[in-house]
């Protein structure tokens, strides 16, 4: 996970995930890794981590409070996505990385949960993904859908 390679680190991501699923007190041996490479610029390697992450919230909730540090950093590649005027690698009928931006919102969905804090920092983000998504084609009904039920899991008025 610590290659230079963007290529090695997403498959060391992916093989860590396999090996939490299998020994899930294996986990706190990867977190080290996770500061890293979430602020990777490389989609495959951002879209493997939040899988990751995903994943370990997914076992244990505790881990959750833990990626609270990891907002801000998320927020900034969703407003960089929505609002970026550079092309992205994955652009699916004129929405900017879609599997990306589902990923991060079901992430939010678990990091909110319970936690006032982390969902003040997410708030202005979700409202303008909410409000701008594109709606006529399926990838920004997907992104909105995801966001919808991001809104629902988490402590929004």
């Amino acid at each position: 996970m610590k290659s230079s390679s963007n290529l090695v680190k997403t498959k060391a991501c992916l093989a860590a995930l396999r090996i939490i699923k299998q020994m899930p007190e294996s986990i706190d041996d990867f977190l080290d890794a996770l500061d890293n490479l979430i602020y990777e610029k490389s989609q495959p390697v951002l879209m493997a981590t939040v899988t990751f992450m995903i994943e370990v919230c997914r076992h244990d909730k505790k881990y959750s409070i833990k990626f609270k540090k990891y907002v801000s950093n998320l927020v900034r590649i969703l407003k960089n996505l929505l609002m970026g005027s550079s092309a992205p690698d994955c652009e699916v009928g004129g929405v900017k990385d879609p599997f990306l931006q589902v990923k991060i919102l079901e992430l939010f969905g678990y990091i909110g949960h319970k936690n006032e804090d982390a969902t003040d920092e997410m708030s202005d983000i979700l409202a303008h993904i909410a409000t701008n998504t594109e709606t006529t084609k399926n990838p920004g009904n997907s992104v909105l859908s995801e966001c919808a039920r991001t809104i629902m899991r988490i402590e929004a008025s």
